[in-house]
């Protein structure tokens, strides 16, 4: 965990993506269940995503950093 407040921000991010990505691909194996298809479907009502489909962890950061 130092290691990793050493970095500079632009590393943190990097490794911040690589780790997204990783549990993107690996999260299609885990079970979901009921009740968390539930809230996340309620979740996902409240959301606007328009034009945020599809987007990928770089993308995404990318627009946030432009954001701030």
């Amino acid at each position: 965990m130092e290691e990793i407040q050493q970095l500079s921000i632009e590393q943190k991010l990097k490794l911040v993506e690589d780790l997204w990505d990783s549990i993107a691909i690996e999260s299609t194996n885990l079970p979901v269940s009921d009740g968390q298809k539930t809230e996340l479907d309620k979740r996902l009502a409240g959301v606007d995503l328009d034009g945020w489909d599809n987007i990928n962890a770089r993308d995404f950061l990318s627009e946030l950093q432009a954001r701030l």
